[in-house]
């Protein structure tokens, strides 16, 4: 269970370098798109969480 959540922050975090890269070359669009990437997988690193919490009483929460 752990590592569906520790692969959708990677993805979130991956989304995030990109979008400073694109801040850092001034391409508007690029920025967008990468915020909104980074959104998405954010959303589900966090819905994953609230899941496997409400599913196993043992597992420890990564997001916060």
């Amino acid at each position: 269970m752990e590592w569906v959540t520790r692969y959708f922050l990677y993805q979130m975090n991956k989304w995030s370098t990109w979008q400073k890269m694109a801040a850092d070359q001034a391409k508007p669009g690029h920025i967008c798109y990468a915020e909104c990437q980074k959104d998405l997988w954010n959303m589900l690193a966090i819905d994953a969480d609230d899941r496997f919490q409400l599913s196993n009483y043992y597992y420890k929460p990564l997001v916060m």
